[in-house]
């Protein structure tokens, strides 16, 4: 099936029942929309509750920025939990950082790619706390019994986009 000119359209999601045995079940079904802009997904804007301060607010790009807010959450939590025993969140942001930039400009090492969680300086800045290894899965990180681990077939731009993400994150949690 082909399209042809220079219209797009932009897809959405909305719940159904398939029938009467699957009620309960709701079944995601593709909407489509038309859109006259080339990039449905850069162009779009939507409505949603900021789970800050409850108010509902306009959203341009949301497909772009929901990793930021849900990464600017947990940093939130994390950064509670250090400040609890009287921690320096601002050493688990450096320690994320190191980690990410290890892996990117190390890409092609395992080592760089799995991090015990016995290691001293990731033990007492992120992975003592349920949120710290709740971020590191958000990252692309697995979670293993000694180890987390960065998932194997994620690539090099992944990591330099949660890079990104992340500093986005650590900005607007401070703007608050």
């Amino acid at each position: 099936m082909g399209c042809s000119g220079s219209s797009s359209v932009k897809v959405s999601a909305s719940t159904s029942a398939i029938n009467s045995k699957t009620e309960n079940k709701p079944s995601i079904e593709p909407t489509i929309q038309p859109n006259s802009s080339k990039n449905a997904t850069s162009t779009s804007t939507k409505k949603q509750n900021d789970p800050n301060s409850g108010k509902i607010v306009q959203v341009e790009n949301h497909w772009a920025i929901m990793p930021v807010l849900n990464l600017r959450a947990k940093l939130k939590t994390l950064f509670a939990e250090v400040k609890k025993k009287k921690l320096n969140p601002e050493d688990s942001m450096e320690t994320l950082r190191t980690i990410l930039k290890n892996i990117s400009n190390n890409f092609e090492e395992e080592k760089y790619k799995s991090i015990r969680k016995a290691n001293k300086r990731f033990n007492e800045t992120i992975g003592q706390f349920p949120s710290g290894i709740s971020l590191m899965q958000s990252l692309g990180f697995r979670d293993e019994e000694e180890n987390v681990i960065f998932a194997p077939g994620l690539p090099r731009s992944h990591v330099m986009n949660k890079m990104h993400d992340l500093e986005i994150a650590y900005r607007k949690l401070n703007e608050t």
